[in-house]
């Protein structure tokens, strides 16, 4: 499964059963305004997020 944020893809995992946007980032120990200042970026949209499998 992949992780993007809009066209920005955030993550990828490995997995064998579905999971939520929560449990990856979770998973991952992904803090999205860490990410988004660390990519420059002034704020970022929970509506963006999305899943790819």
């Amino acid at each position: 499964m992949k992780l993007y944020h809009g066209d920005t893809k955030i993550c990828e995992v490995m997995t064998n059963h579905s999971m939520s946007v929560e449990d990856i980032l979770e998973l991952m120990e992904i803090d999205m305004d860490k990410f988004a200042t660390s990519h420059g970026w002034d704020d970022w949209d929970p509506g963006l997020l999305r899943l790819e499998m």
